[in-house]
């Protein structure tokens, strides 16, 4: 009879956390595609997933401190290229990627954020004000 050594759940899982953590493929790893589940923003930090086109694959993100590192708003749907580590949440035994750059793909970042802007203020009305007419002899 064979000499099994099981092992318990936690012991496994912090195995894993250490195979993942010590990997060099998984310290920075690129990915790109499509923002889901978006809206799970918690203070400083933004929770959403990042799935596949077709939508057979998913993985969790995180961005800590993502207003100081974004131009953008990222939003449901965005199509996005990130950059981050994989990293194995021990309690549960999920793995998620915690992005350290990420910008949205085909449009530019600075050209996006103007856009946000724009409807943002379009929203509050701010383009409707009724314009002033141009002094004939301006003074200044």
């Amino acid at each position: 009879m064979a000499n099994n050594q099981y092992l318990s759940v936690s012991a496994l899982t912090a195995y894993l956390k250490r195979k993942f953590d010590a990997d060099p493929y998984l310290a920075q790893v690129y990915v790109t595609g499509e923002i889901s589940n978006m809206g799970r923003r918690r203070g400083r930090h933004l929770y959403f997933s990042i799935k596949d086109p077709n939508g057979n694959a998913v993985i969790s993100a995180a961005m800590f401190s993502y207003e100081k590192r974004l131009k953008f708003k990222p939003e449901e749907g965005m199509k996005i290229n990130a950059i981050g580590r994989v990293q194995l949440y021990e309690p549960n035994g999920s793995y998620s990627i915690i992005l350290e750059q990420m910008s949205p793909d085909g449009v530019g970042e600075l050209f996006l954020a103007y856009e946000q802007l724009k409807k943002k203020l379009k929203q509050e009305g701010l383009f409707d004000l009724p314009k002033q007419a141009i002094p004939r002899f301006p003074k200044k």
